[in-house]
Parts: structure tokens; C-alpha cells; sequence
């Protein structure tokens, strides 16, 4: 039904080393389990550590223990290691902290100071898992991992007869660690991978750890990966699970999420209708499952898709709701859950929920969550060499534009760097866009900072917000999608809304502030004050604003005026060499001012004596003696030789 224009492509290439922040963050963690049921010795080395699935029936478990069990192809110092000891290049001081401990299995790469090597490592099970009591219905991979990614990939497979193999996990869904940003994973991070009935379809069942380091341009480079507390679990009777969720009729991958926050104006004229796709991971059929949609907070409201009954391991088609919703009840939080319902009552809940929020604003347009803080993750978007963001957003109705914003990372962003802030209609043509302006040192704070463009009015359609970077070290804060996919599908990746060029290639990056101010009815303060210091003891006078208070700080747009016509629009004014009053007029990016006026009372040099027609001066040149004629004159006068 809407239109966004969204757009995905491409993998960030890069030339030379790069070096890599260790800086965890949030990575993809199931609930710790509350209750010790099942075969509970698998996954307990005591009493007080607990299993990282959701999972209770457990049908094979492997802690590394007994490496016979699996079998390492290209066993060489740089592969695949079972090993309590064994670290990687980049994780020296670290390795897995697995929930049984003991031994793991961990990959080792080539360091990238030394020789590239793109060898293809895989850790197999040596011998088939017996699934002969499940075959044809679902299973659950479960393994535990700790590790980064850069120019390598990490798959895990499944087979029924170790030659055809299908990918359950790519593990592409938390960004690139490069020193622009990126993460390692958890430590550990758990993964509950389904197994649909279509491959459970045999008595036997191989697992398979592929490491692929196959770039294009360059041999490959990776951190390493530790892998360890593998099981097969059973899956309970009645299991619906959400795949994607998405605003407007159809679930794709860009519409998981939608505008972190929206102007009054945009949201009460919008059009938007809500879909999911669901799995039913459990052994048995589901009767009359629907998408039910509530949205609270703001106002409160539910709608609910058509009902259809769902075989065990299928996929539902999209289940969509039908009434266009436009969130009409003023500025607040209006927060949409998504839950799949069936006849039956659900044995995992958690994974048949998934909740968003949304914030109306009086004035501010954003794919990212406001305020910063809301953002799960904070991380550095862009490069170390020039390069261009954009952002896509939809009017709903006629508006305009007054700023755009953006929000400098504190540890990467450079002083003195140059850039630009512009929108783009659907054809490319520039609608609106700012001056050129160097990076200050108080823009830099990791919060929004909105430079002006030119007010232009915005018809309704789709445009693109643009940030150009002319000169390197310019990094923005990002954040993820606060909802990641609970099982990426294979050929998929990291989902976002922003696309980075660099160096000619166009790639995803993470979700950057890149936000935009609509006009409103200024409310400004009436009693904004400007201060300046006036330095005028010599015969060339200026003037220095020391102080503005009242206004939205940092950029303000100066006017100053004074005798003879004279006028100036920099902050400080110099060279004054007529004496009087010089009023300045300061606006702010919201169109309120501040105004006062400084008197200039300097000397008059002797220059300005021989222009006068009533004052003469001699003899010139003097000695010392000389003598001043005042013709006409009259009143008092300081005179300075």
C-alpha cells in the first residue's frame, strides 16, 4: 500500500588492514529458562548456571569433550581447534564463556599482518545424529558462539545425508566490526535455529561449522569464532513463532520498523495497515491462527488479520490487517505489538510477540528512535574517507522543512571536518540544502545537532535526506534495529534503513541520526539575550559576541548594521572606524532572535581632523609647536594628536 523507497545493495569493500575496536555490544540472546526441567545434567556444570533455550526436550548434546566426535577438515595451525586453551589472533586475552566450560571449538584465522590465505575450514559431526523417532515433523539447533566478523563468513548446516547441506544461520545479522563500528557478539550469544520438517525428513542428522573467507578483492580477514554446547531439542506441541513483522500490507525486511518519530502533522494523514509472517515450530497442526495488532500508550485500539490454520513446520502467508490507521491522537508514544493467536493456548509466548514504539513529535522526523538514549545500541556510522548517507522518508501531507540533524560520535569524530546536510526529491533534484559547514568542537556530543536549509515547501511523496562528507574522520551515531529478525533467513543480512556509498560501492550501514525538523509556529523566548564585549581604546574599533542566551544553541545567523550603512553577518565585527551604535540581530535555527546594541567610542585619528572643513591643524610637520583652528565651532570637543 506505501511507499518508501527503500533500497539494499551491495558489500562494503575496503583495501588494506583494518583494525578493529574490541568493543562489545548487545548481540541475540534468548531468556535465560526459569524452571530446570528436561535432561537439566546436559546443560548444568552446577546448580546456579542455567541453559540459554527455551527448549526442554533434549535429543543429542555435545560439549567438545570427546573430540572423536568430530571431524576437522584442513587441520593446520590455521582452522578449526578443539581445544580449553586455544585464542585467536584478535581475541588474545579471551575465548568462549560457554555455559558448561571445558573444552570449545574455536577457529582460528590467519592474522592479517601476515600472509592471506582464503581457505574454506569446516568442523563436521563425525557420525549422524539418530532422529529416526522424529523424522517428519520440527527440531531445534541450539549452540552457543562468541566472535566478530569482517571479510569471512560463519554458516551453520544441517544434512541428512553430509553431502547436501542446508544453512540455518549466517550469522550476518550484527554489523561488520571495522574501526567505523560494528560488534562482537555476546559472549556467549545462544541461537535456537529451526529445523523444519522438510529437512528432518530421515533417521539421520549431521551437523556442519563452515567458516568461508572467499572475498572477492582480497584475501580474507576474520577475528575467529568460539563454538561449544551444541544440542538437538524436540519441539513442544504448540509453538507459532513471528518470522517479520511490517507496516503496510506486505512484510519486508525494511519494515520491521518504521519511523522512530513522526510530526503530528505526518502521522494524523497517514495510511498504514500492519502484516506478519509466523512459523508454527511446533509437532502439531494450529487452528485459526490470525495477526493481532494493539496499539497503546497514545490512545489504545486493536485490529486483527483473517484467520487460517497452519500444518506443523509451515510458514504463513502474510497476514495482514485491513483498516488504514493513521496515529490521530496527538504527540505521546504509541506503542504496536504484534502477537499471533491460535485455538490452541501457545507453550513458548515470547516468540509470538513483538513489540515497537513510535513517538509523534510537535516538529521531528525520524527513522531512529528519539531521543538518542531510546537506541539499543550506539555505534559509529561511516569511514575514515570521504563518503555520502542517505535516508528515505515519506510526506504524507504538504510540510516544510526548516533543519536537518545529525549527532556526532564523541570518540571518532574529528574537529575541522566538512560537510553537508541536503533533500532530494524522487527524481534526484535537490529540494533543500545547507551551507558547507566544518565540524566544531561543541557539535561534537553524541546528541542531535540541526543545521538550517533553506524553507521550501515539501509537496506530499517520497524524498531522501542526504549527509556528504568532503574530508575523512566524520563518524555519526547509529543504532540498530531495536527488534533483530529471530532467524535470519539465509542470503539475508543486517537490517536497515541507511545506505552508505563509499568508494564507489554502496552498502548497509547501521541506522544513522539523520533526522529532519518540519516548521511549526516559533514559540520563542522573549527575553534571548546577546552579550559582547566592545574593544575601542585605539583608533579601530570591534566588537566580540561573548554570550547568547535564549536561543537553540549553536548556529545562529548574524546581522549587524551600524553608521554610514554599514552592515556585516559574521558573529565578530572588526575594523571600526566610524564611532556610534551597531545593533545586531541573532536567529537561531527555529527563526527566533535576539537583538541589542553596542556603542563604539573610540578615537578619532588625525586623518579624520583633515577632512573636517572646520578644523585646521599647523604647522604640519611640527617640531612640537603647533596650532588648531576651529572655524564655526561650537561646544565641547576631546581632541588626540
Amino acid at each position: 500500500m506505501k511507499r518508501l523507497l527503500l533500497s539494499l545493495s551491495g558489500v562494503m569493500l575496503l583495501s588494506g588492514i583494518i583494525t578493529a575496536q574490541n568493543a562489545p555490544v548487545l548481540g541475540y540472546n534468548k531468556e535465560f529458562k526459569k524452571t530446570q526441567t528436561g535432561d537439566e545434567q546436559v546443560f548444568y556444570q552446577d546448580e546456579m548456571t542455567q541453559r540459554l533455550s527455551n527448549y526442554d526436550d533434549t535429543i543429542w548434546f555435545d560439549s567438545f569433550d570427546d573430540e572423536n566426535i568430530w571431524l576437522i577438515n584442513n587441520q593446520n595451525a590455521n582452522g578449526w581447534d578443539i581445544s580449553q586453551t586455544t585464542q585467536t589472533w584478535y581475541f588474545q586475552n579471551t575465548s568462549i564463556n560457554s555455559t558448561t566450560g571445558g573444552n570449545y571449538a574455536v577457529l582460528v584465522p590467519d592474522n592479517p599482518d601476515g600472509s592471506q590465505s582464503a581457505t574454506l575450514h569446516t568442523i563436521t559431526t563425525a557420525a549422524p545424529i539418530d532422529i529416526s523417532m522424529y523424522a517428519g515433523q520440527n527440531l531445534v539447533l541450539h549452540y552457543e558462539k562468541y566472535g566478530a566478523r569482517f571479510l569471512d563468513t560463519l554458516k551453520v548446516q544441517v544434512s541428512n545425508d553430509g553431502t547436501t547441506w542446508t544453512t540455518l544461520d549466517l550469522n550476518v545479522y550484527f554489523p561488520i566490526l571495522t574501526t567505523a563500528g560494528g560488534s562482537v557478539t555476546e559472549n556467549p550469544a545462544s541461537r535456537d535455529l529451526f529445523i523444519p520438517a522438510s529437512i528432518v525428513n530421515g533417521n539421520d542428522l549431521f551437523i556442519r561449522f563452515r567458516w568461508e573467507a572467499d572475498h572477492a578483492t582480497q584475501p580474507a580477514i576474520g577475528y575467529g569464532w568460539f563454538i561449544d554446547d551444541i544440542a538437538v531439542f524436540d519441539v513442544p506441541a504448540n509453538d507459532l513463532v513471528i518470522d517479520q513483522t511490517a507496516f503496510f500490507d506486505d512484510v519486508r525486511l525494511l519494515y520491521s520498523w518504521y519511523y522512530g518519530a513522526m510530526p503530528e502533522r505526518q502521522a494524523e494523514t497517514d495510511e498504514i495497515t500492519f502484516s506478519a509472517t509466523y512459523v508454527n515450530r511446533g509437532s502439531a497442526n494450529a487452528t485459526n491462527t490470525a495477526l493481532e495488532l494493539t496499539v497503546s500508550g497514545q490512545e489504545s485500539q486493536v485490529f486483527t488479520s483473517t484467520t487460517q490454520n497452519l500444518a506443523a513446520g509451515a510458514t504463513a502467508d502474510t497476514a495482514r490487517t485491513t483498516t488504514v490507521y493513521a496515529p490521530s491522537a496527538g504527540e505521546g508514544t504509541y506503542t504496536f505489538t504484534w502477537e499471533i493467536i491460535s485455538d490452541s493456548t501457545d507453550e513458548i509466548q515470547a516468540n509470538n510477540m513483538v513489540s515497537l514504539d513510535m513517538l509523534v513529535t510537535e516538529n521531528e522526523f525520524s527513522m531512529a528512535p528519539l531521543p538518542i538514549s531510546a537506541a539499543n545500541i550506539v555505534g559509529k556510522g561511516g569511514s575514515a574517507n570521504p563518503y555520502v548517507i542517505t535516508q528515505d522518508y515519506f510526506f504524507n501531507t504538504e510540510d516544510t522543512i526548516t533543519s536537518i540533524g545529525a549527532a556526532f560520535d564523541s570518540e571518532w569524530t574529528n574537529v575541522g571536518a566538512s560537510f553537508q546536510l541536503s533533500l532530494q526529491d524522487s527524481e534526484g533534484q535537490i529540494v533543500t540544502q545547507s551551507d558547507i559547514f566544518l565540524v566544531e568542537q561543541w557539535m561534537v556530543t553524541d546528541d542531535m545537532v540541526y543545521f538550517p536549509v533553506p524553507e521550501v515547501v515539501i509537496p506530499q511523496g517520497a524524498y531522501e535526506a542526504r549527509f556528504e562528507v568532503f574530508s575523512d574522520s566524520l563518524f555519526l551515531v547509529t543504532c540498530q534495529d531495536p527488534i533483530p529478525p529471530i532467524e535470519p533467513a539465509p542470503g539475508g543480512g543486517f537490517f536497515s534503513r541507511t545506505t552508505l556509498s563509499f568508494g564507489g560501492n554502496n552498502f548497509i550501514e547501521d541506522m544513522v541520526y539523520l533526522t529532519l525538523r518540519t516548521k511549526i509556529p516559533a514559540i520563542c523566548n522573549p527575553n534571548a539575550q546577546v552579550s559582547a564585549l566592545v574593544l575601542d581604546t585605539g583608533e579601530i574599533g570591534s566588537i566580540e559576541i561573548t554570550d547568547v542566551t535564549g536561543l537553540t544553541c549553536c548556529l545562529y545567523d548574524y546581522a549587524w548594521t551600524g553608521p554610514d550603512g554599514f552592515t556585516d553577518d559574521e558573529a565578530d565585527i572588526d575594523g571600526l572606524t566610524v564611532k556610534g551604535e551597531y545593533a545586531v540581530v541573532v536567529t537561531d535555527v527555529e527563526g527566533c532572535t535576539a537583538t541589542d546594541t553596542f556603542d563604539v567610542q573610540g578615537s578619532v585619528n588625525t586623518e579624520d581632523f583633515f577632512t573636517s572643513s572646520n578644523v585646521s591643524i599647523f604647522p604640519n610637520p611640527t617640531s612640537g609647536n603647533f596650532n588648531l583652528k576651529f572655524d564655526d565651532a561650537k561646544g565641547e570637543y576631546n581632541v588626540n594628536i
